[in-house]
């Protein structure tokens, strides 16, 4: 059948008003997911980790100059983690290309461990680059039931140990006691898993071993733990690296391995080897390689003078290359254990005389998050670890506690 033209016109008039609300209905769809999509803060080159977690991007130019405390929320939309927590900042360095700051996530005044994040910023106070991931907290539970004192228990039966085996300063002979710190960090350090409120306990033992326990703050339960005691083993074939000229500090007659001008000490353990007498509750000075002509050429003399000087290589490499004073980059005093037997460290402990001067057999050296300490082999598998490459190696172990704080896992444990 064919229309007339009124028809037809009714018709083209019906078309072209269903075509303006199609257009119409478009334009705010349109406008709407323009608004959601202004809501999403851009980000550029995305990296992500082994575990697919997003650990490195650049911030779109239309944030970048974000104020540090308007970041949090900012970035929970980006990492898709739950907002509320905040951040602390850790250290803050400049240079002729911008400035560097190593934040910490926090919930209420608490860490979550370990969660650093580093902002890069150009000179014109720009954010140009994020590395590091954050985490989901927990938020339920924030009021601790266990107490430390529990957690510290529950730290030496972990480690089969008790105060009387608690490693000590060598200078005075005070105990390293555990350090214990309220966290938050994940169960078997799953970063996927919301982190929970723990207490991290540090204990410092002498025979060695230096452990991280993480015990939930609300149950009392073991989270997780760390075997965190760096060591390195050395080849150390020979206790000589030539003749050298070493620092030394004269005092009462004797000269002793004291380097003031760096800050490095060296300790005989050897010599005096028990740095508290246990039977009569007794601090003993630790002994530092005396001598009466400051001409160190004895046998059990030459192993210190290689940690000595190897150490006043490993600090002049630091300071002039990295410019940086001592492993925190302060200045701290640099303590090195010579002759270190492990065998010491047991609960029977034989009176100070008791001892042959060539005993010493410990496999290893390693870094404890107080001092240095080297041992002499046992002369089949190892000769003296204290080679210059030992002596760096252990070193470097605390220049990264100190810096990227990493754990002792993985291959931040090698």
């Amino acid at each position: 059948m064919i229309m007339n033209t009124q028809q037809n016109t009714t018709a083209m008039k019906a078309s072209f008003a269903y075509l303006k609300y199609f257009v119409l209905a478009l334009i705010i769809a349109n406008s709407h997911l323009i608004q959601a999509q202004s809501n999403v803060h851009e980000i550029l080159d995305k990296q992500y980790d082994n575990s697919d977690e997003l650990f490195y991007f650049k911030p779109h130019a239309s944030w970048n100059k974000t104020p540090i405390e308007k970041l949090p929320p900012i970035l929970s939309e980006i990492y898709g983690i739950e907002s509320g927590w905040q951040f602390k900042i850790q250290s803050q360095e400049e240079d002729i290309h911008g400035k560097y700051l190593k934040l910490v996530q926090t919930y209420m005044g608490i860490e979550a461990y370990p969660s650093t994040l580093i902002l890069k910023y150009n000179t014109k106070g720009e954010i140009v680059h994020v590395l590091g991931t954050l985490r989901s907290i927990n938020k339920k539970n924030t009021v601790p039931r266990f107490s430390s004192d529990s957690a510290i228990k529950m730290a030496y039966q972990l480690s089969n140990s008790s105060p009387l085996q608690l490693d000590v300063d060598p200078e005075d002979g005070t105990p390293y006691l555990p350090q214990v710190r309220l966290v938050y960090a994940a169960r078997n350090f799953n970063y996927k898993e919301a982190f929970s409120l723990v207490y991290e306990v540090e204990i410092l033992l002498g025979r060695p071993a230096r452990y991280f326990y993480y015990i939930n703050a609300i149950t009392g339960e073991i989270e997780h733990s760390i075997s965190a005691l760096t060591d390195a083993n050395g080849t150390g074939s020979t206790l000589y690296s030539g003749n050298k000229n070493i620092n030394t500090v004269f005092s009462n007659n004797r000269y002793y391995l004291i380097d003031s001008v760096r800050k490095i000490k060296c300790y005989d353990h050897l010599l005096n080897r028990f740095w508290y007498d246990r039977v009569n509750q007794n601090p003993i000075r630790a002994n530092q390689f005396p001598d009466v002509n400051n001409n160190y050429s004895a046998t059990y003399q030459k192993a210190g003078v290689d940690v000595h000087w190897g150490m006043s290589k490993v600090y002049d490499y630091y300071k002039n290359i990295h410019n940086r004073l001592s492993y925190d980059g302060a200045g701290a005093v640099i303590k090195n254990r010579v002759h270190y037997d492990a065998a010491d460290w047991s609960d029977v402990y034989l009176p100070i005389d008791t001892f042959t001067v060539m005993d010493s057999m410990y496999n290893n050296a390693f870094w404890n998050g107080q001092m240095m300490t080297y041992g002499d082999g046992d002369g089949t598998t190892f000769s003296a670890l204290v080679s210059l490459d030992v002596v760096g190696h252990e070193f470097t172990h605390a220049v990264v506690e100190k810096t990227a704080g990493l754990i002792y896992q993985g291959e931040s444990g090698a």
